[in-house]
C-alpha cells in the first residue's frame, strides 16, 4: 500500500508542473481578454480603420467572453466537478480504465502504473512466504478497479486449475507481453 502511494505521489509531482503552466496560461489569456482588449478596442474604435483580422477576433473574443463570463466560468466549473467524479468514481471505473487505456500516451503509464503495483505487492507478498494464490486475492483486494478485478478474477481462476499465471494474463490490456512472459 505504501509502495501504491510512492507511485501515485510520483505522478502528481510529475504532472503538477504542466498543469501550473496550463492554468497560468489560461488565467494569463482570460485575464488580457477580460481586461487589457477591452482598453484596446475603445483606442481602435477611435481610429475608425478596418483591423487585422487577427485583433478582430480577439476584440470579438473579449466582448463575448465579457458578456458571458457568468455562463463560461459556471460551465467550465460544472465540467470540473463531472470530470473529478468520473476520475475518482467507483461507479466509473471501468470507463474510466477503458479511457486511460485508449489514449496512447495514457495507455502507457496506466499498463506501467498497474504492472509496477502489482509486481511489487505479489513480489513482497511471495516474499514474506505468503502463497501465490492467496497474494492474488490480496492483490485483487487492494488494486482497485472493475476491469483490473475482472482480470484479477481470471488469473486467480487460471490458477486454481493448476495453470501457469501467465497463461491466465494472456489478453489483458494491463499486462505487455514481456511482462507476460517473465
Amino acid at each position: 500500500v505504501k509502495e501504491q502511494q510512492d507511485i501515485r505521489d510520483n505522478l502528481v509531482r510529475a504532472a503538477a508542473y504542466p498543469v501550473f503552466l496550463v492554468v497560468l496560461s489560461l488565467s494569463l489569456v482570460v485575464g488580457l481578454l477580460l481586461y487589457i482588449f477591452p482598453k484596446f478596442q475603445e483606442i481602435f474604435v477611435s481610429f475608425q480603420v478596418q483591423l487585422p483580422p487577427l485583433t478582430a477576433f480577439f476584440i470579438s473574443a473579449s466582448v463575448y467572453l465579457k458578456a458571458h463570463v457568468a455562463m463560461i466560468f459556471t460551465s467550465f466549473g460544472a465540467a470540473a466537478l463531472g470530470l473529478g467524479y468520473f476520475f475518482t468514481s467507483d461507479r466509473s471505473s471501468a470507463e474510466r480504465d477503458l479511457f486511460f487505456l485508449s489514449v496512447p500516451l495514457l495507455n502507457d503509464v496506466t499498463v506501467s502504473m498497474f504492472i509496477s503495483i502489482f509486481a511489487k505487492t505479489l513480489g513482497n507478498l511471495l516474499k514474506a512466504g505468503i502463497p501465490l494464490l492467496e497474494g492474488l486475492l490480496i492483490c485483487q483486494q487492494t488494486i482497485r478497479g472493475k476491469l483490473k478485478a475482472r482480470f484479477f478474477e481470471k488469473v486467480i481462476a487460471i490458477v486454481k486449475e493448476g495453470e501457469p499465471m501467465s497463461k491466465g494474463m494472456e489478453g489483458s490490456e494491463f499486462v505487455p507481453e514481456m511482462a507476460k512472459q517473465l
